[in-house]
């Protein structure tokens, strides 16, 4: 068993060999003293000791027998009471992999609980021109008339952050709390993006003012300014009153303030939002977001439909049948 000061000498001869490649043959028959030392030495300077000979001192791991990355090192401990020893850490690569294709798999089924609409469940920026798709990084003001697919881009934008999303990373603790090996976990629903029709929006926080929703005025407003990505649809829709506006500038001023991305949709351009909802919100929309211009024409207005009637029951000629069409 190392002593504090024998700990001290081999934290330092540790951190010495930072700067070159630790000599595992000249250390090997101090290895197992050090890992006892930092597991019984329940001390900031066993955990140091411990950092470093995880970093420094590893045997050079194998590659995965999946991808080829190369394996890390930890240290373990089955139980509190048995000996410590090195183990190979899984392969972070194949984990994440993994745990990005389940997202892809459920992403769709995320995106209906973050808000967005069943029509647009399957919209994704492929759907777009390339000049669209390199112009959507970053916080975004999409203008353009009705029907131009302003709402399918929002839609995309919102499957690219889900797919993309940062996993969370958990250093796993033996009883000690000596750092082990490192594992990752799919982000929490919380963490992607959030849609909102600035109509349903608005209405949803009237709803509060009956006192029988569980939601309140602060509850709504604080997460559509905390959340990591909001979609904001047909901003100028709504009444153009001194509440709504409101309550736009402490969505909009929050994440202005917090430099935190937000998608806006309008048919308006900003030059005439300012006069239906003040300058302030439109001044922090344009300090913050890049404006994307969508021209077309109306997607909803194609071709008209034409249903034609099934043959009268108990027709003996299908042929002789009067079929009149029905336009939709």
């Amino acid at each position: 068993m190392l002593t504090d000061q024998e700990g001290q000498e081999l934290y330092q001869e540790l951190s010495e060999r930072r700067q070159s490649p630790a000599n595992t043959t000249t250390l090997a028959e101090r290895l197992k003293s050090s890992l006892d030392y930092a597991f019984d030495v329940r001390t900031e300077l066993g955990q140091r000791v411990a950092v470093e000979l995880v970093q420094h001192i590893s045997p050079e791991p194998p590659p995965c027998p999946e991808c080829g990355a190369p394996l890390g090192w930890a240290i373990h401990r089955p139980r509190f009471n048995e000996p410590a020893s090195w183990v190979n850490t899984r392969c972070l690569a194949c984990e994440e992999n993994g745990i990005r294709f389940q997202i892809q798999c459920r992403a769709e089924e995320i995106m209906a609980g973050r808000g967005i609409p069943h029509r647009y469940l399957s919209a994704r920026l492929d759907d777009f021109p390339e000049e669209i798709r390199k112009a959507t990084i970053g916080s975004l003001f999409i203008t353009g008339p009705v029907g131009v697919g302003k709402t399918r881009l929002l839609a995309a934008l919102a499957y690219r952050s889900i797919v993309e999303a940062p996993l969370r990373r958990q250093e796993i603790y033996d009883h000690d709390r000596i750092p082990g090996e490192t594992r990752l976990q799919a982000p929490p629903l919380s963490a992607f993006p959030l849609f909102h029709s600035t109509t349903r929006l608005l209405l949803g926080i009237r709803k509060t003012y009956d006192g029988g929703e569980q939601d309140t005025e602060a509850k709504i407003i604080e997460r559509c300014s905390e959340v990591p990505y909001l979609a904001l649809d047909d901003l100028g829709t709504e009444k153009p009153t001194e509440w709504a506006a409101a309550v736009l500038y402490e969505i909009v001023d929050a994440r202005y303030n917090a430099e935190r991305p937000i998608w806006v949709s309008s048919n308006l351009g900003l030059s005439e939002l300012a006069g239906r909802l003040g300058d302030r919100i439109v001044s922090r929309l344009n300090g913050m977001c890049a404006t994307l211009k969508v021209r077309g024409a109306d997607r909803r207005q194609g071709e008209p439909k034409v249903i034609t009637p099934a043959p009268a029951m108990g027709s003996s000629d299908y042929s002789n049948e009067p079929r009149t069409p029905v336009w939709l």
